[in-house]
């Protein structure tokens, strides 16, 4: 099965904790190198928790947000805050981001 963004590749390995949990869970990305935290207020107790837990690992965490950033605003070592204050807003922002920031990554491995 070939799947991609831009390239034509195999697809990378991944868990999806967040089909798991609420909608505004926390990710893991390929190989627990980095981890990212979606919180439409930057305050999720399940995010928070999750990216307490990763920076004890030594992962870096990037964190997607609203305007205000909350909590992990100063939590995550890569904070991504999405100019916006109303959730639905934020949430389609963070879509958008999200798949702009797998672009990237598969440039970079194709």
């Amino acid at each position: 099965m070939q799947t991609s963004i831009r390239h034509r590749r195999e697809p990378l390995p991944a868990s999806e904790n967040h089909r798991m949990t609420a909608p505004a869970g926390a990710i893991s990305l390929p190989a627990l190198i980095r981890a990212e935290g979606l919180s439409t207020s930057g305050n999720s107790a399940n995010v928070i928790a999750a990216i307490e837990a990763a920076r004890t690992i030594g992962i870096v965490t990037i964190g997607m947000t609203g305007t205000n950033g909350g909590r992990m605003d100063d939590l995550c070592d890569i904070p991504i805050k999405v100019p916006a204050t109303r959730t639905n807003r934020i949430q389609e922002m963070h879509i958008a981001v999200g798949h702009m920031l797998c672009g990237f990554a598969e440039d970079a491995l194709c």
